[in-house]
């Protein structure tokens, strides 16, 4: 079993109402994501310097910028390969709407 994850790049949309990104991927297998706690309207300036980041650990991870050929020769290729050879095998994407499963 892998378990890789990739950040897709922010939609046209997103990026003219100002989004930002608050995923990095660093060392293709880990996720940082940086929660600057603005989610009630504006900056909570109590907490000005306190983040809610949290940091993942994947077997595979891809930025904005990878291909899916690269995600697939990194995560499924092996797994086609096995099903050829007579494996049982499966792939699953899994994420909220609008997570990225159709870009992928």
């Amino acid at each position: 079993l892998m378990v890789g994850v990739r950040v897709r790049p922010l939609s046209a949309a997103e990026s003219a109402r100002g989004a930002v990104d608050c995923l990095s991927v660093t060392e293709g297998n880990k996720v940082f994501a940086r929660d600057p706690d603005e989610k009630m309207g504006g900056r909570d300036y109590l907490r000005l310097q306190q983040f809610n980041d949290h940091a993942y650990q994947f077997d595979a991870a891809f930025g904005p910028e990878s291909g899916s050929s690269e995600v697939y020769a990194r995560l499924v290729r092996r797994v086609v390969t096995a099903v050829i050879d007579g494996y049982n095998g499966a792939c699953f994407a899994y994420g909220a709407t609008g997570s990225g499963k159709t870009h992928t």
